[in-house]
């Protein structure tokens, strides 16, 4: 999915139901100069997002 996004450095991204925020994660790993921003409306799953 990733991938699939085309991200390049210095884009924002926005992951909207980001869950425990894996997918940030490999994000974050892959494309550092990437801000990124995500959206989690479950408490519980949004004191998990790292």
């Amino acid at each position: 999915m990733v991938d699939a996004a085309e991200i390049e450095a210095g884009m924002r991204v926005l992951e909207p139901s980001a869950g425990a925020g894996a997918l940030a994660s490999e994000i974050r790993a892959r494309h550092p100069d990437a801000t990124l921003h995500l959206i989690e409306l479950s408490p519980h799953a949004a004191g998990h997002v790292v």
